[in-house]
């Protein structure tokens, strides 16, 4: 094995974004399950799944119900049943809950 070689990846410079082609049918394959999702945190006051699940419900949901999962450390993960309610809290909100 030549050792000139084998290091040339050494001398290659990092690229931290590199590019990654890949047809729109993968790439949309790839989405779809973050499709109209949210990842939400409460900031300074702990509150639990049902609470959450209700006050989000009340507040963003126009459509149809809002799904809500604990995923731990005090972070929830939100799926909105169509785009409007999606963009409906991302852009509108409101995004206080219980003043915080």
């Amino acid at each position: 094995m030549d050792l000139a070689k084998s290091n040339d990846h050494e001398d290659k410079e990092f690229n931290p974004n590199p590019t990654v082609k890949v047809e729109l049918e993968e790439y949309e394959n790839w989405r779809t399950p973050w499709k109209f999702r949210l990842i939400v945190r409460l900031l300074g006051k702990r509150v639990g799944l049902r609470f959450m699940s209700m006050k989000l419900n009340y507040l963003w949901a126009k459509n149809g119900d809002i799904r809500v999962m604990d995923v731990s450390e005090d972070f929830f993960f939100v799926r909105f049943p169509d785009e409007e309610d999606y963009k409906h809290a991302l852009f509108e909100g409101p995004w206080l809950i219980v003043d915080h």
